[in-house]
């Protein structure tokens, strides 16, 4: 269809006074097209023309710009280099709050009114890591998600004004068709600015780092909310924001950069506000980690540990095992009342297996250990031992000696410097009693005894027999009972093995 007996020129004029034109400029020949001067806060301003039709009356969907009039720009649609194509075409109203571009009463591909609202603003793409690119206002439009659904209050209507006023965007009168005929309405409609994600209202402006907006309908302000703890972003006009990675956290909302967990705690999951401690038995040396490791063995780990600490001496516990000094287990050989720290050595002669140990076993008669810290009976190694014979006359009958052998036995021992288990009674015979001397009318019982000897060699024998002959008479006394009349000590091979106790 042809628009009307008119031409469609594509001339640019300019003027400074009104009075005086001069043609500057010749866009490809349209009618119907979106005008506006497009001035945003610290950028020059700039003259936009959108869409409209060719002579033929085909829908146009090009975007024009220029900062004189004399240089334009094709910023999208047919012929630009923009690989995008604008969401509209043909007869549209536009409008600038000097933030974004807003178009409304695009047509479709057949030449059809829409109810679109439409909108395009200054934009960056890229960061982190990557090349940010940014796109002016007109080269980059919304999706067509946009478009309203249900339609707007003013539905499909043509030739439309667009005004900007304060903070909102006026639509005035233009065109509707009620019964096949096109007819003129005198209504306004106000609307709040719509914004592109990462921007909120008033006046679109980007989201600050550390907070973030998705939303690309009506955006009231403060639309742009702080990251959550947990997540970041250090970027402006943010769609979304980062989940913080293992290992690190944001406590506050509205952070611009993740923490790193400290030595002692560890995070395994992302998008979170804080790090846990290490728990007992655990520990984590390095920073930034997303879980702990098992404490050393031989060592043990409080929590939050960034180190194990050593278990005292005597006492060790198992990888992972070890969550206080108390868990630090006797090793064998060791014992205390509890099983675990601190812990004491057996001694000689004694042994204790396994770990935790709260006794220790005594070896078999006459055998030893060669240390404090036996673990088995295969420890406890036989003594090498030798005996010697001791003969006495006591002035007692044989029934008074039985009575006090206890004594006797104690006092040979003492003189011996031998144990009171390595002596033995070996034989009491009563003899014929004492005729004179200071015992003269006393009985008198020859009692034999046995003396054994650890690691014998000749001299330590005889040095112990000497030791018997001198001093046992004297040990009696000292326990109240009358001394011997005769002492004799020496070797006799005669004697029986030492018995156990």
């Amino acid at each position: 269809r042809r628009v009307s007996a008119w031409e469609a020129v594509g001339d640019v004029w300019m003027s400074v006074d009104g009075v005086d034109w001069r043609k500057v400029a010749e866009l490809p020949p349209r009618v119907s097209f979106g005008s506006l001067v497009h001035a945003t806060v610290g950028r020059p301003p700039r003259v936009i023309v959108i869409g409209g039709l060719d002579k033929d009356g085909t829908a146009l969907d090009q975007v024009w710009s220029s900062h004189n009039g004399s240089e334009w720009r094709l910023l999208a649609g047919a012929g630009s280099a923009n690989p995008r194509e604008p969401p509209f075409s043909g007869s549209v109203a536009a409008v600038s709050d000097r933030a974004q571009l807003v178009v409304v009463g695009a047509q479709d591909q057949d030449g059809q009114a829409k109810a679109t609202v439409i909108q395009s603003s200054y934009h960056c793409h890229g960061g982190h890591g990557e090349e940010v690119k940014c796109n002016v206002a007109g080269e980059e439009w919304l999706p067509e998600l946009v478009d309203n659904d249900p339609e707007p209050g003013w539905g499909i209507r043509e030739s439309p004004k667009l005004v900007h006023l304060s903070n909102a965007i006026l639509l005035i009168g233009g065109r509707t068709s009620e019964g096949g005929k096109m007819v003129a309405q005198n209504d306004i409609w106000i609307t709040q600015q719509r914004c592109k994600e990462g921007h909120q209202g008033p006046r679109c402006t980007e989201c600050e780092e550390g907070t973030a907006s998705d939303n690309i309908n009506r955006v009231p302000e403060g639309s742009c909310l702080p990251c959550d703890p947990g997540f970041f972003t250090p970027d402006r006009a943010a769609k979304t924001c980062d989940a913080c990675e293992a290992g690190h956290f944001s406590e506050e909302a509205g952070s611009t950069s993740c923490s790193t967990c400290a030595a002692g705690t560890s995070q395994g999951l992302k998008g979170k506000a804080s790090c846990g401690d290490c728990t007992a038995g655990t520990m984590q040396p390095r920073e930034g980690q997303a879980s702990c490791l098992d404490c050393s063995e031989g060592h043990y780990c409080l929590a939050a540990a960034t180190a194990g600490t050593p278990c005292p001496a005597g006492s060790t516990a198992e990888s992972g095992a070890g969550t206080s000094k108390e868990s630090c287990l006797c090793l064998p050989g060791r014992i205390s009342p509890t099983g675990s720290s601190p812990c004491f050595p057996c001694g000689y002669g004694r042994y204790s297996e396994g770990f935790g140990g709260t006794g220790c076993t005594t070896c078999p008669y006459l055998s030893n250990t060669s240390s404090t810290t036996g673990t088995s009976i295969n420890d406890c190694k036989n003594l090498n031992v030798a005996s010697f014979s001791v003969e006495v006359r006591m002035p007692m009958t044989s029934a008074d000696v039985n009575a006090s052998l206890t004594d006797i036995l104690d006092a040979l021992a003492v003189s011996a410097s031998v144990p009171r288990d390595r002596v033995q009674l070996v034989s009491t015979t009563e003899e014929e009693g004492f005729t004179t001397g200071p015992n003269a009318g006393n009985p008198a019982t020859a009692v034999a005894f046995a003396v054994w000897v650890l690691d014998p060699t000749p001299s330590r024998l005889s040095r112990a027999a000497k030791r018997v002959t001198t001093g046992f008479a004297s040990a009696i006394k000292e326990r109240g009972l009358p001394a011997p009349t005769a002492v004799t000590a020496g070797a006799d091979s005669s004697l029986p093995p030492l018995p156990t106790p």
